[in-house]
């Protein structure tokens, strides 16, 4: 048996848009502490990564911190990491965009360190052989995956010791495995228990590498954690614990070790990410059926012999799993190819175009598993705003800053069908007519938001969890710390009450036929009958664009109560220098009988903060406005006008009917999941404006309201 080689690379990040309190509270629990601790350590060397996005902040923040990171880094005992520079999913990303993230990076790296990387921390460790060559062109030697890769491409654990080479079309990079058992062992258990895994594991290896790159927010974010890894001392200990075995295991940096000692192998990797996130891109039932057999599996004593057979799907599949994320990563792509086929005036401003896409591909709030990440509205609005703001420059440039008024058909989600893009200098609608006319996307772009920012409550396999929580009354026992994958708690005791679940999209324009005797309380809790076919089927189109305004008229013959063939006709009017919509609904009756029914449209807008004392609605009651919260539920029988306001991002909506609806209005609320524990999260607000209607055969109603959208 040869020596023993340890090596540890920490990577911390924080997403695009979370909140400055927590990038504060991340530093000052987890990687201040930690690299103090390092400091005091001279003989302990590790790698180290920091998203583009939290060093950035570090270094305007905390400039003493990079000062000392610095001083680390030119002695020797850290390794910098590279990466894409805003976090993205690489494999997610076209060619072009995937490179000049790396470099973005790296040449922030030696601007403010004076050091050139060699190493690529993977962002969740997705892997494809297609950023191969993006990885080899920007000059890096070695990327960090997870043993999982390889033993999914066939290999045993005991035979991830080192590191591996792989090529894609003749271009080289070096492969370096995190250890699974390690990621659990560091630090939720005593020291010692790594060292005997690293001499247990050891015997028989010839100069074995045991490595572990995982998050550094395990070391003072996660719950627990501080306690353990700081006031426990379980980090000093942990490194003492190295020291005192110096003579057998040899702290390294992958760096090192990929300069001084052969590799094991070449191999060749399946698309792959490590294995909780091949889980959590399973769809709902197929993750349900995966939990069972895995949990039948549990304590089998050939299981490692059968693990690289057992495995979830893959991270693109998150795209499937949640439209709402198929829907910016769709939008992020072909603004990527407009922007790059764009002969923009001067360089300067294509790379402020570029920079703001970049921003838009930060992965968080794309997928979703243990962690909020699409779940969170404030990350899901950053990445929107990003984009507009992309967008801004490209139309800028196209339009010579000048009103105007565009209308375009593209398939946006790439799903065979065209979405409709209507277009002025303030405001642009994305209409989807093949699911009801829906407008699912509403930029307001003098301030950068769009409006329709939801997300629907849909069913997590977890949510069994919760249900079996909630019924034996607790939290799960235990006083060792565990990591956030072993652990089960609620932010709040009833969560389960919360648990509905939606059939169709929360977007704006959605046409209900309702029953008379429905109640706010069914539509909360979507117990209600749709009597109409019009929210999932398409509807017919044709748009008329004239110098100064345009009309978007979509229509659609369907039934209502199966006997009653009704024609609903709505229209979408923009003017070329106003905030202002107008809409104006027509429903005729086609049948041979009355038609009694209640007509409804739906809107859902997500402008955060919905207990929020700067997010309100002021409605008129009884001549004087009254401020509701964006998370409360209520109705009025009769409504003329109101208006919603968002004094954070200094802006306010305001409706103005001319046939008074029935307003009903009431929050989607999610349950999900996050590292901290089950969690109800405000996402949208519903408003349902809805009239009484009869008519007789071959009669139509009509109505009309208007939008309009000012700053504060």
């Amino acid at each position: 048996m040869g020596k023993i080689h340890f090596s540890l690379a920490i990577h911390n990040h924080q997403p695009l848009g979370n909140f400055n309190e927590i990038f504060e509270i991340s530093f000052n629990k987890s990687y201040l502490p930690f690299l103090e601790i390092v400091k005091s350590f001279p003989y302990i060397k590790l790698a180290l990564h920091y998203s583009g996005i939290l060093l950035d902040w570090i270094i305007k923040n905390h400039p003493d911190f990079a000062e000392s990171l610095k001083l680390l880094i030119s002695n020797g005992q850290i390794e910098l990491l590279s990466g894409a520079f805003y976090e993205p999913i690489l494999t997610s990303l076209n060619k072009a965009d995937r490179l000049d993230q790396i470099k973005k990076m790296n040449d922030f790296i030696f601007e403010n360190f004076k050091y050139t990387p060699k190493g690529l921390w993977l962002a969740e460790r997705v892997w494809d052989s297609n950023i191969i060559e993006s990885i080899a062109d920007a000059g890096l030697e070695y990327a960090i995956v997870d043993d999982f890769h390889l033993i999914s491409a066939g290999l045993r654990r005991q035979d991830t010791y080192g590191y591996f080479t792989t090529e894609e079309e003749g271009r080289n990079i070096a492969l370096f495995p995190s250890n699974q058992t390690l990621r659990y062992l560091i630090p939720f258990h005593p020291p010692e228990q790594t060292i005997n895994f690293l001499h247990n594991e050891s015997n028989e290896q010839k100069d074995p590498l045991f490595f572990m790159g995982d998050d550094g927010e395990k070391f003072g974010i996660w719950p627990g954690t501080y306690h353990t890894v700081y006031e426990m001392r379980w980090l000093e200990r942990f490194f003492n614990s190295l020291i005192e075995n110096y003579n057998k295991i040899a702290i390294i940096t992958p760096g090192e070790y990929l300069k001084s000692h052969p590799p094991v192998s070449q191999i060749y990797l399946p698309t792959c990410s490590y294995q909780e996130m091949m889980v959590w891109a399973l769809p709902t039932p197929a993750q349900k059926k995966f939990r069972k057999i895995a949990k039948e599996l549990q304590g089998r004593e050939d299981l490692n012999e059968y693990l690289g057979f057992i495995k979830g799907g893959v991270w693109k599949n998150f795209f499937v799993k949640y439209a709402e994320s198929n829907l910016i990563y769709r939008k992020m792509l072909h603004l990527s190819n407009r922007i790059r086929g764009f002969n923009f005036k001067s360089e300067k401003r294509k790379n402020e175009a570029l920079d703001f896409l970049f921003q838009s591909q930060c992965n968080d709030a794309y997928w979703h598993g243990i962690f909020g990440g699409l779940y969170l509205p404030h990350l899901r609005s950053a990445i929107y705003s990003s984009l507009i703001k992309a967008e801004k420059i490209l139309e800028e440039e196209i339009f010579g800053g000048k009103n105007f008024l565009n209308i375009e058909s593209v398939d946006l989600d790439n799903d065979s069908k065209e979405e409709l893009i209507l277009k002025n200098k303030f405001l642009t609608l994305i209409i989807k007519p093949d699911k009801g006319g829906s407008l699912i996307e509403f930029d307001y772009k003098p301030r950068n938001f769009n409006l329709v920012n939801s997300l629907i409550r849909r069913e997590e396999a977890y949510h069994d969890d919760l249900l079996n929580l909630e019924k034996h009354h607790g939290e799960n026992s235990g006083s060792e710390t565990k990591t956030i994958h072993e652990t089960a708690s609620q932010k709040e005791s009833g969560l389960c009450e919360h648990l509905s679940y939606d059939w169709y999209q929360r977007n704006c324009l959605i046409d209900h036929f309702f029953d008379t005797s429905l109640t706010l309380d069914n539509l909360k809790k979507n117990l209600f009958r749709e009597q109409g076919d019009f929210i999932l089927n398409p509807y017919k189109y044709h748009f008329s664009k004239r110098v100064i305004d345009m009309d978007l008229t979509l229509e659609r013959e369907g039934t209502v109560n199966k006997n009653f063939r009704v024609k609903v006709i709505k229209n979408i009017n923009i003017s070329i220098n106003t905030k202002r919509i107008t809409f104006t609904y027509k429903v005729i009756n086609n049948s041979d009988s009355v038609l009694d029914t209640v007509f409804g449209t739906e809107f859902n807008f997500g402008l955060l903060g919905g207990n929020s004392p700067l997010h309100f609605f002021e409605i008129d009651t009884e001549g004087t406005p009254v401020r509701f919260n964006l998370a409360s539920s209520g109705e009025i029988d009769k409504i003329n006008s109101f208006r919603i306001i968002n004094q954070w991002d200094k802006f306010f909506l305001a409706f103005q009917f001319t046939n008074s609806p029935k307003f009903w209005r009431f929050p989607i609320e999610t349950v999900s999941n996050s590292e901290s524990g089950f969690e109800r999260i405000y996402q949208s607000s519903v408003l349902i404006f809805s009239w009484q209607i009869s008519l007789n055969k071959g009669k139509a109603w009509e109505t009309a309201f208007s939008l309009n959208l000012s700053e504060i």
